[in-house]
């Protein structure tokens, strides 16, 4: 079946809820997809033929158009006369509209506190030099919470019998992070590499397929 020619003037606005519509003898629960003043689409099984009158409903709400586009279980419809689109919409944004203002929001709040963040420092060095200073603070912190977990487990009889040697990782852990803090907090962090004195730690950090010579 073939489509009417697509002239769609006004915006549309996205929005997916029931509606009922008759054509001829047919009466049916269908899905709005979008809606505009002077147009709507709808998703319906077997639409009827182009060209045909129909009648939309929205609780006391009522419209009527023409069936101008079909394009699989989807038509548009033409209305007859511009409808009050915040009467349809129940006077609330349709949710892809809600969507991106709430990303709008969120871009807005991030590029604030990027602005707040730039503005505390001289340049952008100084800048990155606080990000990292605070990057090892919360790993510093993180190694704390590790070691307290442990201590905890360690406590408990059954479970320090039956994963003595796992019990030990929580150690390694601490260890670990409180390298990783050192490294991202040193002003000379090709140095500070060279330095860890977790030889296994210091070996993963330092090999070679991080094609970076670096020399002692």
């Amino acid at each position: 079946m073939t489509a009417a020619p697509n002239n769609r003037k006004q915006g549309r606005t996205k929005v997916i809820t029931g509606i009922t519509f008759a054509s001829g003898a047919r009466l049916l629960a269908v899905r709005l997809r979008d809606i505009s003043l002077s147009g709507m689409q709808l998703e319906l099984p077997n639409p009827p033929e182009l060209g045909s009158e129909v009648t939309i409903s929205k609780g006391k709400l009522q419209t009527k158009g023409v069936l101008v586009r079909i394009e699989g279980s989807r038509c548009g419809i033409k209305l007859h006369e511009n409808i009050d689109l915040d009467s349809w919409l129940d006077g609330r944004l349709s949710r892809l509209e809600h969507e991106t203002k709430t990303q709008s929001n969120i871009e807005k709040r991030i590029d604030k506190i990027s602005k707040d963040f730039y503005n505390e420092f001289d340049d952008h060095i100084s800048a990155q030099r606080a990000i990292r200073e605070r990057c090892a603070e919360e790993m510093r912190y993180v190694a704390r919470l590790v070691e307290d977990l442990g201590e905890t487990f360690m406590k408990e009889p059954i479970i320090l019998a039956r994963y003595a040697r796992k019990a030990q990782d929580f150690d390694l852990i601490k260890q670990l992070i409180t390298h990783l803090s050192s490294l991202v907090d040193s002003n000379d962090i090709c140095g500070a590499a060279i330095n860890i004195p977790l030889s296994s730690l210091r070996t993963r950090i330092l090999r070679t397929s991080l094609k970076s010579p670096i020399s002692s």
